[in-house]
């Protein structure tokens, strides 16, 4: 590594005999938007999340429900009649509440995105 002094006298070790790379900041800027909104509306758009996530987990247990049991008929040589029961209307059951699960969820993002949208229209 070669040495150099600089003009107050002090030693410095010059970079470019190390054959790395060097950091060479560069700065930048940029326009943010800030949005005024209201506490209300926070909480109203962290519930429509909130029920989202659950109507998602619920749908999606109950189509893993469905599927096992699906799975574990096909597997199984007999069954018994309340198995049997379970076999023909658990399935069917469990989508139905899954597929109405996932339409709770989807009406909670839609209208979150409804209401954000609302809040950059009448932001200026």
């Amino acid at each position: 590594m070669a040495k150099e002094e600089n003009a107050t006298g002090s030693n410095i070790t010059d970079l470019s005999a190390i054959g790395g790379g060097l950091i060479k900041p560069v700065y930048s800027q940029r326009n943010m938007k800030v949005y005024s909104i209201q506490e209300s509306e926070i909480k109203h758009i962290s519930g429509l999340n909130l029920t989202a996530t659950i109507a998602f987990s619920v749908g999606s247990a109950f189509f893993g429900f469905s599927a096992t049991i699906w799975l574990e008929a096909a597997f199984n040589e007999k069954l018994t009649d309340k198995a049997q029961v379970l076999v023909d209307w658990g399935p069917a059951a469990g989508i139905v509440i899954g597929v109405f699960a996932f339409i709770v969820g989807g009406i909670a993002l839609f209208t979150r995105g409804s209401i954000l949208q609302t809040i950059r229209d009448e932001s200026k």
